[in-house]
């Protein structure tokens, strides 16, 4: 009677390990999503991070460039988890659009979408002048 108890108590004490062990390797596949798509902290950046954005994308020239030299000096707080973001909507969305990664990059203040908007205009201004040197040149 006692070995009968010991091997059922055994087993369910492995039954409860195995399901701990499966749940664990299913955990990421079920939490698992783009960070565009996650909420968003809804607080604003400090004056210093707008202007590292503006350096960040004069060191780079690009918008993607932009956001890897921000990742890799942002790492916590707000720009920590928006800055993941925007990169992860350029690499993985189905549009990859300028305009939106932007938009995961902003707090949603004046200062910040000034700022922004200023780097998209300087992104449409070097793909419109790219294209007028093609025409010309032809």
């Amino acid at each position: 009677m006692g070995y009968h108890l010991a091997g059922i108590l055994l087993a369910s004490v492995s039954g409860i390990c195995l399901m701990g062990a499966i749940l664990s390797l299913l955990k990421p596949i079920w939490q698992s999503g783009p960070l565009y798509r996650r909420k968003l902290p809804s607080k604003g950046y400090e004056a210093d991070f707008l202007q590292a954005i503006t350096a960040a994308y004069e060191a780079a020239g690009d918008i993607r460039g932009m956001l890897l030299v921000l990742e890799g000096r942002w790492r916590k707080g707000v720009p920590g988890k928006r800055i993941p973001a925007a990169l992860a909507y350029l690499e993985t969305s189905r549009y990859r659009d300028y305009e939106t990664t932007l938009y995961y990059l902003s707090d949603q203040t004046e200062e910040c979408n000034k700022v922004l908007e200023g780097i998209l205009e300087r992104e449409v201004r070097k793909q419109k002048g790219l294209a007028l040197k093609n025409e010309i040149e032809e």
